[in-house]
This record gives structure tokens, C-alpha cells and sequence, in this order.
């Protein structure tokens, strides 16, 4: 769906969703910010993620040239990552590719100096108020990304992103690492700015 439709019909999926308290609101939600990013992507735009009041960072910016949808299976979404362009929005193709949604290079920005940072963002798309932090799971990405001669450098981040300001101050990731052992970012895309 999110490949055949375009950003007003998603939106009009989304806010549909919302209202009737529609159990694909989390779906909606994700394939509208997939939609919005390829859109800006295709602009040379960036997706702008606020960070939750108090965060160690103001907010995350998203502006890749390309964006990539592919994988079969937990497998070969795995073999992706390892072989990634450094400059993509890249989501599994396979919808029950498990822990992440996207992954992408962003630009967080420091809340008190202002400077930025280049990290590879592992993104978790959420309309729920609190998530369960994979360990395992994460380990096995950095496996992947670590094979890779451009990305295994880089600081990463898992980045949740909610939908609405409330989302992001209630939100709680259960069993999150230790910020100095693994950064976590939680964000908000709000659709209503659209």
C-alpha cells in the first residue's frame, strides 16, 4: 500500500485510523513516515524527528538521496544491511522483519551546543506508549552493520518515533541499555504538520 500511495492518501488512511481507534493505526502510521521520507529524499529535503523535552538531543534530521525498500525474509533484510548504500532510507520490504522498521544515516543535533553528529539510526515506528528494548536483537544488527566498510564506524542510535508530542513524553522502553553502553533517542513525527 505504502508504494502505490501517495502522502495525502496515507494521511487520509492515518487520520481515519485515528479516529476510529482502527487497530492498523500503527501500520498507517509507519508507511505514512516511510512515504514522507521518500518524498522529501526525492526534493533533497529533510525529515525533521523532535526529540522528547529534556533529551540530550533538540532533534534528528533524516536527509539521504535515496530510499530502499527490499527483503524477502528475516534473512535476506539482515543480508541488506551489510551491503546498504551509506546515503539510503532503507526498510524492509518484508513486513515482519522483527525489532526495527528503517534504517537509516542521520544528523542529531545536541541540545546544548547545537553541534551535530553523524549516527546510523536503527528506527522503531510506534503508536504505542511503551516498547520492549531486544538486546539479541540488537546485537544481530550490529553484527550486520559492523560488516559494513562505510557504516561499522559510526556512533548508532535506536530511534523510536511516535506520532504525537504525547506519545513521545509517556513513551517507555523497557530493558533500554544504559545511554553511555547504547543510545536511545525517543521522537516525534507529527502528522498533523503535514
Amino acid at each position: 500500500m505504502g508504494r502505490i500511495v501517495g502522502t495525502e492518501q496515507l494521511l487520509k488512511v492515518y487520520k481515519c485510523a485515528q479516529s476510529i481507534g482502527a487497530g492498523f493505526l500503527g501500520t498507517a502510521y509507519e508507511l505514512l513516515l516511510h512515504n514522507v521520507v521518500h518524498g522529501a529524499s526525492a526534493k533533497g529535503e529533510s525529515v525533521v524527528l523532535k526529540t522528547q523535552q529534556g533529551s540530550e538531543f533538540d532533534r534528528i534530521e533524516i536527509r539521504v538521496p535515496h530510499v530502499n525498500s527490499s527483503g524477502e525474509d528475516e534473512e535476506t533484510c539482515y543480508a541488506c544491511l551489510a551491503t546498504l548504500n551509506k546515503d539510503t532510507y532503507w526498510y524492509p520490504a518484508y513486513p515482519f522483519f522483527p525489532f526495527i522498521d528503517a534504517v537509516t544515516m542521520c544528523k542529531v543535533f545536541s541540545s546544548t551546543s547545537g553541534h551535530s553528529k553523524t549516527v546510523v539510526a536503527y528506527i522503531q515506528v510506534t503508536t504505542q506508549k511503551e516498547k520492549k528494548f531486544k538486546p539479541d536483537r540488537l546485537k544481530r544488527l550490529n553484527e550486520e552493520i559492523d560488516k559494513h566498510p562505510q557504516l561499522k564506524d559510526l556512533k548508532r542510535a535506536f530511534v523510536v518515533v511516535g506520532p504525537d508530542s504525547n506519545v513521545c513524553k509517556t513513551f517507555h522502553l523497557r530493558d533500554a541499555p544504559d545511554q553511555g553502553a547504547f543510545l536511545t533517542v525517543v521522537s516525534c513525527f507529527d502528522p498533523d504538520l503535514l
